[in-house]
């Protein structure tokens, strides 16, 4: 929802405090020109020869995983994110962090005993030359590990460090078109805690970008090690080599908002680690998701493609932009919003849930929910047995209010169990709304969610009918797939006029409010209640 202009709502005591975490900075920084439509410095974990424009700043958040299919729960799953800044020079530095928590996607030695592997790293970017066809830098990173082989049996942690030095390349030879040659050395221990270990590699990079516009790019790209180290293990445990390959894609969602979608057989998404495959062998692909944010720089780049300026919010606007009992909302809050959401209800359902705008278009989620059981629903459909969390986010695309048909927007989440960590859930969902009418919209909300073997999906149909300013009524629907029962939810929301929150009563069969909760049916129905507040964090 584009709500740069309009009523402010004062703050509410104790919200910041709640929530002002996820806002810490998004606010100061300044920008040169879009981020998001200048050359690539880094394709998901392929470097080219650029660095950011003059006086950015980027914060990246991202995760690649192999299918459902593969390995435990929801797959084999990798979390990375960074923020890189470039001042008025030609230094660009950075800094990152990776997780890995999961068993191989197959045995190594015969195991398949968990792998728990954290790191972080820094890396420094000089720009050596630039012109109109060809851009050269310097890369040099440092990375620390620690790698503990299997947690349920209390082994201790391994530490190492990797370090690295490129010399990327980037040549334009078209208009839309441009070459990348990537070569470089990367240091690994040659034995960690008395076993053999990667060891130095010498590599060599080549990879492409087609950019036919200033919002998308796709790219690919493949480095090859030529030792005399490794870059995987195979599934005897022994050290390989195997080149690495990633192909994706990168989407302007706002002029400060994109977005990457790739695949990859690479482990490491940083300088610094970047050449090692996903274990055993490097076979297997990965899929992935990375949002680029680059903040700042308001008064020079346009909030949103398509229209020079926002439209300005109505309350109408800001009731909408709550999601409902069950469906999500197809708007995001407005910029610089915060909005903390309470509810409970019978069968010991309980939930919190945390959002944030820092920017147009994107919203960043938090929640925690204790699933209702009425002792009806077994572990096929439910694998969480204590509270679940999830975090994740929603970008919108389509908007209403600015001359769109109707409002769209795309939502993932990413969550486990908090007893049982390793049983991962994610869900996917879609949005789309449009008004009938000055006091009725309709939802269209396809949702999806994963975990283990099981598969769930359902199509939302919701209607929201406002009688005066304060009172909605909504009812919603949801046909799951599977042939198990619809999940539904009724009820009325009353919006404060003194202060920016609402009040919802809704009874539904669902056993929550988030995630994999909304499309799953128990036998009886149950009252809900609940509660929302909304802050502005940051001051536009």
């Amino acid at each position: 929802m584009n709500v740069n202009r309009g009523r402010e709502h004062p703050p509410v005591p104790g919200l910041q405090a709640a929530i002002v975490v996820l806002g810490i900075g998004f606010a100061d920084a300044a920008l040169a020109e879009p981020v998001v439509e200048s050359p690539a410095p880094r394709h998901a974990n392929f470097d080219t020869g650029y660095l950011l424009p003059r006086d950015s700043l980027v914060l990246e958040f991202g995760s690649h995983q192999t299918g459902p299919d593969k390995g435990a729960g929801t797959g084999i799953q990798l979390y990375h994110g960074g923020v890189d800044r470039r001042g008025s020079g030609r230094l660009q530095f950075g800094i990152d962090a990776q997780v890995f928590d999961d068993p191989p996607v197959s045995a190594i030695g015969g195991s398949l005993d968990n792998v728990t592997l954290a790191k972080v790293g820094a890396h420094l970017k000089v720009l050596l030359r630039s012109d109109a066809r060809m851009s050269l830098a310097a890369l040099a990173g440092l990375e620390y590990f620690g790698i503990e082989p299997d947690a349920t049996a209390g082994d201790d942690w391994i530490h190492g460090a990797a370090a690295t030095l490129k010399l990327p390349a980037s040549f334009r030879v078209g208009p839309d078109l441009r070459l990348h040659l990537v070569p470089g050395v990367t240091v690994f221990p040659d034995r960690l805690e008395g076993y053999e270990f990667l060891g130095t590699n010498v590599h060599m990079g080549v990879g492409a970008t087609w950019q036919p516009g200033p919002r998308l790019q796709a790219y690919g790209g493949v480095t090859a090690s030529v030792g005399p180290g490794g870059n995987t293990l195979d599934a005897d445990g022994e050290i390989e080599r195997r080149p690495v390959w990633t192909a994706g894609f990168r989407y302007a969602v706002t002029p400060r908002v994109a977005l990457d979608v790739f695949a990859t057989n690479g482990l490491g998404m940083s300088p610094a680690t970047d050449l090692v495959t996903l274990f055993p062998g490097g076979d297997e692909a990965l899929f992935g998701l990375k949002l680029s944010y680059a903040p700042g720089a308001r008064d020079r780049v346009r909030a949103a493609y398509g229209v020079d300026a926002p439209s300005p919010v109505t309350p109408r606007d800001r009731q909408l932009a709550r999601a409902g009992f069950t469906l999500s909302s197809a708007d995001t809050l407005s910029p610089g919003q915060g909005q903390l959401g309470l509810g409970a209800g019978s069968d010991d359902n309980a939930a919190l849930a945390l959002r944030f705008s820092p920017d147009h278009a994107i919203q960043i989620e938090a929640l925690i929910e204790d699933y209702a059981d009425d002792g009806s629903v077994g572990p096929d459909r439910n694998p969480s047995q204590d509270a679940r969390y999830m975090f994740g986010g929603r970008l919108q695309f389509l908007d209403r209010n600015n001359g769109d048909a109707f409002s769209l927007s795309a939502g993932l989440l990413a969550g486990r169990d908090v007893e049982r960590p390793t049983t991962g859930v994610l869900f996917a969902d879609l949005a789309a709304s449009r008004d009938i009418g000055a006091a009725t919209a309709v939802t269209i909300n396809p949702r999806f969610a994963v975990f283990g073997d099981e598969e769930i999906g359902g199509l939302g149909l919701g209607i929201n009918h406002a009688f005066g300013p304060n009172w909605q009524v909504i009812g919603e629907v949801t046909p799951v797939s599977g042939g198990e029962d619809a999940v539904w939810a009724a009820g009325a929301r009353y919006a404060f006029d003194a202060a920016p929150a609402s009040l919802d009563l809704f009874a539904t069969n669902a056993i929550g409010r988030h995630g994999l909760g909304t499309l799953v049916a128990q036998d009886s129905a149950r009252i809900g209640v609940g509660v929302s507040f909304e802050s502005r964090l940051l001051r536009r």
